[in-house]
């Protein structure tokens, strides 16, 4: 849950279900991608791997929290897997959400 300040803007300091849900969301849409273009399903260690590679470093005065980018980490994964699977995955332009 996130905590508001008199500002009426959230603050940097997250806790509970409301920080973990787009992690979560995240690595759904990045596991949906590796099973349904190269018919892999990610383990723990190569999960953890993309999110690591492609995640975001939020700086501020107060902490530093990464989060999810997951157009970058389905990039990575297209970069990657692909070369080894040697598949080709669809332009992610040309994909309908």
């Amino acid at each position: 849950m996130a905590i508001i300040n008199t500002n009426n803007r959230y603050t940097l300091r997250y806790k509970g279900t409301g920080f973990v849900a787009p992690m979560c969301l995240a690595a759904a849409l990045i596991q949906f991608h590796a099973k349904n273009t190269y018919g892999i399903t990610l383990g723990l260690e190569e999960m953890r791997e993309v999110l690591v590679e492609t995640g975001i470093n939020r700086v501020t005065p107060h902490q530093t929290r990464v989060t999810s980018d997951v157009e970058a980490a389905i990039k990575w994964i297209d970069e990657n897997y692909g070369k080894i699977l040697k598949k080709e995955a669809p332009s992610i332009d040309s994909v309908e959400l």
